[in-house]
């Protein structure tokens, strides 16, 4: 048999070797090496280190204030809360951030607050409030909000507030200007969680004179708590709502005490 030349064995071999690396380069894709810590920059992890848990949401604060105060034995402290007639002041309307005066509507409003501190790191189980009987009046509506939630008030506002847990929470911007007297059917006694049994509440009709009654169950500020587990500085807001007359946002003096049940 005659042998064949060398070239030719050399340049066979030489073109199965490039048709099998074409075949191959078009199915397989050459990414760069990837070293630990190589990421880091523009806020990306490192693989190797740990997952860090999600943020707790309210809903999920909520679970831990319940377990906490239902299985420890809370602290209970009275405070006395006043709130005094402002002299001499009515709406002030045009004045600040209130609208000029107009008739069947939220033009105007003055607020008043009353501030107390619980030890650092306590959970607020609930709150227990006593009103003596005493002679007292608004004009023309009144709300009652406790670290801006609405817990009471004359007037149901719950269309116009932003919710946090399904409560009301209070911003005099959501309700300036709203009408009043095309809404008469919202004025009553507005109650954080009297829907579900949980409260009850009461205030004179209003311009006249009547007394105060609030009664709450403990889970309601339970939820507060729970949207600011950490929070040690508590407050309570009287706001007095007026449309146009002379004598509005004026409410008679008010005091009251409230036992303040919290866990340390």
């Amino acid at each position: 048999m005659k042998s064949r030349p060398k070239s030719l064995i050399v340049i066979s071999i030489v073109s199965i070797l490039m048709v099998n690396y074409n075949n191959c380069g078009s199915n397989v894709q050459f990414s760069p090496k990837t070293e630990l810590g190589s990421n880091l920059q523009d806020g990306n992890v490192d693989p190797g280190s740990p997952v860090p848990p999600p943020p707790s949401t309210p809903d999920d604060d909520l679970l831990v204030v319940q377990k906490t105060c239902m299985n420890s034995t809370p602290v209970v402290e009275e405070i006395t809360i006043r709130y005094i007639n402002p002299e001499n002041l009515s709406c002030e309307f045009g004045k600040g951030d209130n609208l000029p005066a107009k008739d069947g509507y939220f033009q105007g409003h003055i607020d008043q607050a009353y501030n107390f501190s619980l030890p650092a790191g306590s959970t607020l189980c609930g709150m227990n409030f006593e009103f003596p009987t005493q002679a007292m009046r608004y004009d023309d509506h009144v709300l009652l909000t406790f670290n801006d939630i609405v817990i009471s008030g004359t007037f149901d506002f719950s269309a116009d507030f932003d919710k946090k847990l399904g409560m009301n929470v209070y911003s005099w911007a959501k309700i300036r200007g709203s009408s009043w007297s095309s809404r008469k059917h919202l004025e009553g006694n507005f109650c954080e969680g009297q829907k579900d049994g949980k409260s009850s509440c009461s205030w004179p009709t209003t311009d006249t004179v009547g007394s105060i009654q609030m009664s709450f169950d403990g889970s309601v500020f339970q939820k507060i708590m729970a949207l600011d587990t950490t929070r040690k500085d508590h407050s309570f807001h009287l706001i007095t709502l007026g449309d146009n007359d002379a004598n509005d946002c004026e409410i008679s003096p008010i005091s009251f005490k409230v036992k303040v049940s919290y866990v340390k």
